[in-house]
């Protein structure tokens, strides 16, 4: 856009200097004394600077609306950049309440393990208390074999 106004403003000072120059030619203003050849040829070169100067213009013309469809285009861009920015604020806040959530779930997760790992431990040794408790009973229950043989004997 800006390269686009910098052309417009060229083409602009170009025409400037052109008008300028393109004063409009009549039969007074013509010296009496020119031949008609050069007169001729007088005529040819300002009918040369005036085509130049529609031309320049419309150039110009085409420059700005090109310009004004830059200008648009931009404003879209800069709506879309906009808009970009916004979903990614709002994924970036999605992602640190998940990191949170799976710190959470982690955490939680640690805890369940040691749970676990503190059950595991009390079945262990509460299996370990009942295996030693059925050996004793064992053992009891041979003595009261014992003592009902020695006695009924």
């Amino acid at each position: 856009a800006a390269e686009a106004r910098a052309r417009v403003e060229a083409l602009e000072e170009q025409i400037a200097a052109m008008q300028a120059e393109a004063k409009p030619v009549t039969d007074t203003t013509i010296v009496a004394e020119a031949n008609p050849s050069e007169v001729e040829s007088l005529r040819g070169e300002v009918e040369k600077l005036h085509s130049e100067v529609e031309q320049l213009q419309s150039f110009q013309s085409a420059a700005e609306g090109k310009a004004e469809a830059l200008s648009a285009e931009l404003e879209q861009a800069t709506g879309r950049v906009g808009a970009l920015e916004a979903d990614l604020s709002a994924a970036r806040a999605q992602r640190d309440e998940a990191t949170t959530q799976a710190r959470s779930a982690s955490e939680a997760a640690v805890c369940a393990a040691d749970a676990m790992e503190a059950a595991s431990a009390e079945n262990a040794a509460s299996a370990l208390r009942t295996a030693e408790l059925e050996k004793e009973l064992d053992e009891l229950r041979g003595q009261k074999q014992e003592v009902e043989s020695a006695t009924s004997a």
